[in-house]
């Protein structure tokens, strides 16, 4: 078989990691916990002797990213009449991004 007499070293393994774990640039407000790219995370990748599908990340893909007003309105309204409101909406928010991840894990499946 050809693939035999082609062997190099490649693993065959491959990781699929969202961006946002890869580049901390890109997370929600108050939940980057590094400058640029998590050095914990690209070091356990590299351990792993692996390849990486970077994914797009799953909040910019149901919410539109910390840039839009969607992600911005739980932030800052406990106790405030607004606050009601999003409760009473959450259960909804909730089955969006849940389909919206679906999404994001179907495509991950016929990548790999």
């Amino acid at each position: 078989m050809i693939s035999e007499r082609l062997r190099d070293e490649r693993s065959r393994k491959v990781l699929f990691v969202s961006h946002c774990i890869l580049n901390e640039n890109t997370r929600y407000p108050g939940g980057a916990f590094y400058p640029g790219v998590n050095p914990k995370v690209i070091n356990e990748i590299a351990a792993f002797d692996c390849g990486v599908v970077q994914m797009p990340c799953p909040e910019q893909a149901a919410w539109g990213g910390v840039s839009k007003k969607l992600i911005w309105l739980p932030l800052g309204i406990k106790g405030e009449t607004e606050f009601s409101l999003f409760k009473m909406m959450l259960p909804g928010f909730v089955a969006y991004t849940k389909f919206r991840y679906r999404i994001i894990a179907s495509r991950a499946e016929t990548l790999g």
